[in-house]
């Protein structure tokens, strides 16, 4: 980084770009960078961030190479679900030099899915009912409850209520079958 003056102050940083990833009402996630100075062996620096609503947050505000500062986005400020991007701007106190490392934060709703989207069952007339089948219920969310409702008197599942991920039975009553 060069501010057009004899002095240069060059930031290298690990990483160079951000991408955090996080679930709607799950916690913060958060991001660690690793700033030196390159040939400088200590730069006082500042980082602050831009972003729209102000999701995103750097800290500590103020350092001094070799450092560490956390990049955390606030799941809360955003209007939902999506990709949203920011900057984190570090600044050389002495010299006003900058660098700037691009933030992409994407925020994805939970959710809970199966491994199979139909089941089929087939019984001969007055014939042995159909074994019960299995279903494998998993979540972005660990431990995310579930509760199976709506079914067809007919139809069973055990258990049907629990967390993921979960293994789910699932049958045929004959008897209530027209």
């Amino acid at each position: 980084v060069s501010n057009g003056n004899s002095t240069t102050v060059t930031f290298i940083t690990q990483p160079n770009t951000i991408t955090l990833t996080g679930i709607v009402g799950q916690g913060d996630p958060t991001q660690a960078v690793f700033v030196s100075g390159g040939t400088n062996s200590s730069i006082d620096f500042t980082a602050y961030t831009t972003s729209t609503g102000g999701w995103l947050v750097a800290e500590p505000f103020r350092g001094s190479t070799p450092a560490q500062i956390v990049v955390r986005a606030k799941s809360n400020a955003v209007p939902g679900a999506g990709t949203y991007t920011g900057s984190v701007i570090l600044t050389a106190v002495r010299t006003g030099d900058q660098m700037t490392i691009p933030v992409s934060f994407t925020l994805a709703s939970q959710a809970i899915v199966s491994d199979t989207s139909m089941l089929t069952f087939t019984q001969q007339k007055k014939g042995v009912a159909p074994p019960p089948q299995q279903i494998t219920i998993t979540s972005n969310v660990a431990n995310s409850t579930y509760t199976v409702g709506n079914l067809p008197p007919w139809l069973n599942v055990a258990p049907s209520r629990g967390s993921t991920p979960a293994t789910v039975q699932v049958w045929v009553d004959i008897a209530l079958l027209p």
